[in-house]
């Protein structure tokens, strides 16, 4: 029970590439004049989970993103709030 609340991404940042900031932005409820119904999520780190998700469904492989330029969205300790997506990024 004591890992349920091992964090293993509590150093790491989660970045995304230039070219999908603005979009991580727009979607996400983190500015301060987000509309709701344009803006169906609370955070950006909420519509990058999802991201992750449908690249796995899809059999997407990882892309070494330190090709891009890229821009930080959240820095992983945001996990440590959210257990169980921890869970499920990390097989068992």
């Amino acid at each position: 029970m004591a890992d349920r609340y091992f964090n293993p991404f509590q150093a790491i940042d989660i970045h995304v590439p230039v070219e999908f900031h603005d979009a991580f932005a727009r979607y996400s409820q983190t500015g301060g004049n987000a509309v709701i119904d344009q803006s169906p999520f609370p955070r950006m780190v909420d519509l990058w989970f999802l991201s992750v998700c449908v690249a796995a469904r899809l059999g997407l492989e990882p892309v070494d993103i330190g090709k891009f330029e890229t821009r930080k969205i959240i820095d992983g300790s945001i996990f440590g709030s959210d257990p169980w997506r921890v869970h499920t990024l990390i097989p068992a």
